[in-house]
């Protein structure tokens, strides 16, 4: 699984500082093994770091004066990090390959 250093091109560039490249998962069974490793990077990021964030709820969450988690996940099942979540998520990033 690459994770991808975020600058102004990716969404999620000043809220968050790395993000993973979700990938292509094409075939019912790519799709299908790709989504269940999405799952569950999300089940171990929730109980690491605490409940993430749709990205695009982040704007939300801002504008009501709350902090922003320091996990993230987008629709084509890339998830976002910042300080502890991404320090959690590399070292445990090898059960998703």
């Amino acid at each position: 699984m690459k994770v991808i250093k975020l600058d102004r091109r990716y969404s999620g560039h000043g809220t968050w500082t790395h993000r993973t490249n979700g990938g292509y998962w094409q075939g019912e069974e790519a799709r299908a093994k790709g989504l269940m490793s999405f799952y569950e990077m999300r089940c171990y990021m929730t109980q690491m770091n605490g409940p993430g964030c749709f990205i695009h709820e982040a704007w939300a969450i801002k504008k009501h004066g709350q902090a922003v988690p320091d996990w993230a996940w987008d629709a084509d099942g890339n998830v976002f990090f910042r300080d502890s979540a991404l320090v959690n998520f590399t070292l445990a990033k090898d059960r998703w390959q």
